[in-house]
Order: C-alpha cells, then structure tokens, then sequence
C-alpha cells in the first residue's frame, strides 16, 4: 500500500513535525511495509529543503515538493515587493502544474510538477496532513490566494479517483463568505474529514459537512518520550533541576490596532510570571524553542533570547535549550518540568504526552483551547491577547501543588488517545 501525506511543512517546527512522526508511526503500526511519501509546501528551489526535512528522511520516509508549492522560496521579512514575487510564482507553479497535468507532451519539461504528480496516482489513499492550514483569517486576495493554493491539491486528487482523508486537523477560522464555500466544497470531495476538536467539528456541520466528520486526537499524541542521548549535558542539567518549562511563539497580533505594544505586554507577562514563581516556588526557567524556522524572518528563539536576558538581568536560573531535538526527546524534557507554561500547541501535547501539567496560551483560533479541554485542562487557558498575569501564576502554583493527580488524569486521557488514534487509521486506511 502507498500513502501520500500532503501539506509537509518543517522539521524545525516541532509541533509539525511531531504530527508527522505520529502518522507515520501510526500507519506503520496499523499497516506495517506501507510506502509512505510526504509533499511538502515548501519548493525543491528553496536552499533549505533538505534541512526542512531532515528528521522525516530519516524515518524512511521519501520526501518531495507539491504540484503547487509555497510561492515563498526564502525566509526573508513580509514586504509588498516579496508578496509580488509570490503571486508571480504562485501563477507559474499553477500553470506548470495544469500543463503536467492536462498536457502530457509537456511532462518532460516539468519535472518537479510530474514527479508530484505521479506520485499522487501511485497512491492508494491521499492524506492531508494534521495541522492548522485550511483557514481564511484575512480578507483579501493574498488570503483567498492562499486558501486556493491549500485546497486545490483536493481537487486533483479526486480528479485521479483517489480517497482523500483529512486527518487530525482544526479548520477555520473562515472569515468571509468565499472562504467558507471554497472550504466546503473542497472538504465535500473528501472521503473523511477528521478533526481534533468541538470546534471544528462544529464548523464541519455549519458548513453542511457532518456526515463525513468526526473528532479524533491529534496525531502527536502518538509519541513517546525518549531521553536525548545526543545531548547529555542538556539533559542531565534538565533532570537534575526543579524547572518551570516554557515556549512562546513571536506572534503578529493581527487583530490589534497596535501590535507592538501587544507583543510587549507578552513578554512582560512571562517575565512577571516567572519573577514571581521563582519567588514563591524555587523554580527555575527552561525555555524552549519549539519552533525554529525562520517563517518570515522570525522565530521562537528570538524572543526566548530576549525573555532570557531579562531573566539574567532579574537573577532568576534559567536554560535556554537550542538543541536540535526530536519530538520524542522534546517530550522527554517537557516530561521534567514540573509545569509547563505553554504557548506552542505541540509543547502541551508533547508536555501531555509525559503526564507533565500544562498552563496553556491560546493564540490562534480553538485549537488549543479544545485540546486542552480534551485533557481535562480546560481552565487553564489563557488569551494571548489579554495575558492574566494573576491567573496565569495561581494555575501554575496549583498544577504544581497538584502534579501528581494531574499527571495521572492526563496519562489517562492520554492512553485513551492513543487507542483512538490506531483505531481511526485502521478504518481510514485501506486495507
């Protein structure tokens, strides 16, 4: 049997990478010698697809770039010039794609739109990946562009008869009326529509999609902690510490009229909650980068840099841990905090998969919200928007005070996920 996993995105995004690990892991358990290739959004072009891909390769898994990848071949700042090289990659990658297609004289002059293509009628099933991608958060051409470019590989899989399933993913937020009827009548081709919480499986049956939905874990429940070998002076000094875990994300704050005084008031809070943990608890700080793709020119470690040197000015320990981890090694570290405070939805997951307590920031639609309350967590949630620095501090003191009978509902939950997760791939996959 062969597999093809759309929608790849970076192996220095823990969080995507690990819902990769997990499907792999999963089918391979659930259909052991099936071929597994993944298409990534990312464009053969761009210098750092191999790097993009490193751990994913490793796993045997054969990599290459979609029909229409990301017309974005380079990490540098947004700007109106580079979003102009981006449609005009865009309309290309589109046009070469369409002639592999439809034109088969023309194959040999595309090669990187034919071999993506073959590889998609050599599939037996199609996936798209797990994740958060199918959404239309902005109005405007850019967005709607995007949102073409996210579901058209949909379309051309139906095309070629092949079942498409979506796997263990959030959709939305669909912000006008276009995006939401391009997302139902991309998603209506789908064979199963697989979510990973309420909200979207909401969102399936306002968009008249709920005879092929239902609501299953996301996939990076599937890891397992392993202690980083590679790295034993990290992980001796994390195991020997008593450690606050935290991850932050350099988010936009699109919504706010002034988002750099946003993005201030974030990095305030963390340093007041951690003054004041360190104050009251004895615990240290392991900051973690969770991501570190240079999306845009930014990433997490810029402002765990920032964030770190407070910490050094304040006196209060800390460990910036830059190893390039695996997620089953992340996970293992998570594991030896005694909360994590995190804003990455995959630290919490990978935090949940040792049984570590999580404080969690929400920042983009439900996602983290609907997963936390899968774990029994659901009141400690915070907005990214509006940090309660009070109740962000008074959920970590109680997660700690409480760790082991948190740690024991969450290993349960966890467990439970599992089990589901290797049952939805038994039926989804063929057999």
């Amino acid at each position: 049997m062969n597999v093809l996993i759309l929608h790849g995105y970076s192996d220095s995004n823990k969080g995507d990478l690990a819902i990769v690990v997990g499907m792999v892991q999963g089918i391979a358990t659930t259909r052991p010698g099936a071929g597994i290739q993944l298409q990534s959004v990312y464009s053969e072009s761009d210098p750092e697809f191999d790097f993009h891909h490193r751990f994913v390769r490793k796993m045997g898994v054969k990599v290459q770039q979609m029909a229409v990848p990301s017309p974005y071949v380079d990490s540098a700042d947004q700007s109106r010039f580079r979003n102009v090289v981006a449609v005009r990659n865009l309309i290309f990658s589109a046009c070469a794609e369409a002639c592999a297609r439809l034109l088969p004289p023309l194959k040999g002059l595309l090669p990187r739109q034919t071999a993506a293509l073959d590889a998609m009628r050599g599939s037996d099933i199609v996936l798209l990946k797990g994740g958060q991608y199918i959404y239309n958060d902005q109005r405007g051409l850019r967005a709607l562009l995007y949102l073409w470019r996210i579901l058209h590989p949909i379309y051309v899989a139906a095309g070629m008869k092949k079942p498409v399933v979506m796997l263990g993913q959030s959709v939305g937020p669909l912000v006008d009326d276009r995006g939401r009827r391009m997302t139902a009548r991309a998603l209506g081709l789908c064979k199963r529509l697989v979510v990973r919480e309420k909200k979207s499986q909401a969102l399936m049956a306002e968009l008249g999609l709920q005879a092929t939905t239902e609501l299953a874990p996301d996939f990076a429940f599937l890891i397992e902690p392993k202690r980083p070998d590679a790295f034993p002076a990290t992980a001796e000094r994390i195991e020997s510490g008593r450690w606050l875990g935290i991850t932050v994300v350099k988010w936009s704050f699109p919504d706010a009229a002034d988002p750099q005084a946003k993005r201030a008031a974030y990095l305030d809070a963390f340093t007041e909650v951690a003054k004041r943990v360190h104050a009251k608890s004895g615990l240290s700080m392991a900051l973690f980068p969770q991501v570190t793709v240079q999306h845009h020119g930014e990433s997490d470690l810029d402002l765990l840099k920032q964030l770190a040197e407070r910490l050094e000015q304040l006196g209060i320990p800390y460990v910036l841990v830059t190893d390039d981890l695996a997620p089953e090694e992340l996970s293992y570290l998570y594991g030896r905090c005694e909360v994590l405070l995190g804003t990455r939805l995959h630290s919490c997951i990978l935090a949940a998969c040792a049984a570590t307590p999580v404080v969690a920031i929400r920042y983009q639609g439900f996602k983290t919200e609907g997963i936390m309350a899968e774990l029994g967590l659901g009141d400690a949630v915070f907005d990214i928007g509006a940090m309660d620095v009070d109740g962000i501090e008074a959920a970590i003191h109680r997660s700690s005070e409480s760790r082991a009978r948190i740690s024991s509902l969450i290993e349960q939950r966890v467990a439970g996920f599992r089990k589901q997760l290797i049952e939805v791939l038994n039926r989804v996959l063929p057999k």
